[in-house]
């Protein structure tokens, strides 16, 4: 690893995995972040050693804990170049119909 590796929460699908995809595809190795083990496996398979992954739900404070210290050995004392905090879902529809459970999800 090296001081330009960066460290992207939520890169199953969407902007995050566009992201990671975006950076390796340049040579910049990428740690990202999955809730499950299988969701990285076709980056890990694309990319080898650009590609680490920590596992970890952003709601959980345990097993933050947790990933920063896989981190910290990813990295081995270089630090990162960069946190891309992208982990999130949407709940889609109007404000006044979405009920008040799925914001408190989508807000978590």
């Amino acid at each position: 690893m090296n001081h330009r590796t960066v460290l992207i929460t939520g890169v199953s699908s969407g902007i995050g995995m566009a992201t990671a995809q975006y950076l390796m595809n340049r040579g910049i190795p990428v740690i990202g972040s999955v809730r499950k083990k299988e969701d990285a496996t076709p980056l890990s398979e694309k990319y080898g050693d650009l590609f680490h992954t920590v596992i970890f739900d952003v709601r959980n404070k345990e097993e933050i804990q947790n990933a920063v210290e896989v981190v910290k050995e990813i990295v081995k004392g270089e630090g990162l170049g960069a946190l891309i905090n992208n982990a999130g879902v949407a709940v889609s529809g109007p404000m006044q119909y979405v009920k008040e459970e799925y914001m408190r999800y989508q807000m978590d």
